[in-house]
């Protein structure tokens, strides 16, 4: 059996020589200045796509922003137009009240013949027709009623009746069967309940309650200097 050659630890390492290197320095240099390279293009690669990112996402943000705003915006205007509308409507009917006070208050019989020709030339075989009115209009309206009980020919009985507790321009008309009321503060409210319906549907809000002007009150009319019936507004020619 062959005897295995003795190891004498005769390698000297340091008389390596250069060539004897695996990689030389000057390409050990090439290689970490394009790892070096490659590195610095991936994190400038990376820092601008962070920062596109940022960006977009700022531009996003921005644009969200606007939308709410203009969103918002939006909102404000219609309900700033809805409350115009109804300022306005109740504007509207507060001035109509007060103009309606004024005219009934100056001439208080105009209505009540406009009701009275209505009514008279549909009850020509009723056999009563009452008529209840202010007192102190009682004589100018049974003038208008036997008028028009004439003109349209009523056959009935007319009967006039004056009370003191009902407002010049209110009347109730009474026959056998049936009847009409004309209430200037029932009209009043009715026109309130429409106008506060109108301003809730637009505003979810009930209408602003009106403030009382003490000197815009309807005038007191002198029943004693009644128009002729051909100066009263309304009049049929």
């Amino acid at each position: 059996m062959a005897q295995p050659a003795k190891f004498n630890f005769d390698l000297d390492l340091s008389k390596a020589t250069r060539d004897s290197q695996l990689i030389e320095d000057r390409e050990l240099q090439q290689m970490l200045d394009r790892a070096r390279a490659e590195g610095h293009a991936a994190g400038y690669a990376e820092g601008e796509q962070s920062a596109q990112t940022l960006a977009l996402q700022q531009l996003v943000a921005a644009t969200q922003s606007l939308a709410n705003q203009a969103g918002a915006f939006n909102q404000a205007m219609d309900e700033a137009q809805n409350e115009h509308f109804a300022t306005a409507a109740q504007l509207g009917a507060t001035v109509g009240k007060k103009l309606a006070a004024h005219l009934v208050a100056a001439q208080p019989s105009t209505e009540i013949k406009a009701l009275l020709a209505d009514c008279l030339s549909t009850l020509t075989r009723a056999g009563h027709v009452a008529i209840r009115c202010n007192e102190e209009l009682s004589t100018h309206i049974k003038e208008i009623a036997e008028e028009h009980a004439a003109n349209s020919g009523f056959e009935g009985r007319l009967i006039i009746l004056g009370e003191p507790d009902i407002p010049p321009g209110d009347c109730r008309i009474e026959w056998s069967d049936g009847g009409l009321v004309r209430e200037f503060d029932t009209i009043n409210a009715q026109i309130e309940e429409k106008v506060a319906q109108y301003v809730m549907a637009k505003t979810g809000r009930a209408p602003h309650p009106e403030t009382p002007n003490t000197t815009d009150q309807a005038p007191q009319a002198n029943y004693d200097d009644l128009p002729a019936d051909d100066m009263l507004i309304g009049e049929e020619v």
